[in-house]
């Protein structure tokens, strides 16, 4: 995807898009929810997460994503300004990133009965 202008998005946005698409993917909610935080954390850092999660879904395998790089202690601040301030992303990565998780618009409790059913199998 070739890179277009930077926008400010709000930490909160990635989280959820990212959390909505790994838990229709069969994700449990506590995974997803710490896989989505990475990808916020590796975006804030200037990585390239988001770009990551859109190839995962592009080849399929998005339920079983691995952040391929960590949150860098050494970026604590630059992260903490970006919580507050906004993440700088590309804005073609985002607009992607929003129109693959409509794809997945379900309800939390749809997906907590669905968990719950697989549990019991």
């Amino acid at each position: 995807m070739t890179p277009t202008r930077a926008i400010p998005v709000a930490p909160r946005e990635i989280v959820d898009l990212v959390n909505r698409i790994l838990r229709v993917a069969g994700v449990d909610a506590g995974s997803a929810a710490e896989l989505a935080t990475g990808v916020m954390q590796c975006a804030a850092d200037g990585q390239p997460a988001i770009a990551h999660v859109l190839s995962r879904i592009d080849d399929g395998s998005i339920g079983s994503l691995v952040l391929p790089h960590q949150p860098h202690e050494q970026n604590a601040q630059k992260r903490h300004d970006s919580l507050r301030n906004g993440i700088t992303v590309h804005e073609a990565e985002f607009r992607a990133l929003e129109r693959a998780a409509a794809k997945f618009l379900v309800a939390e409790s749809t997906l907590d009965a669905v968990a719950d059913e697989a549990t019991v199998d």
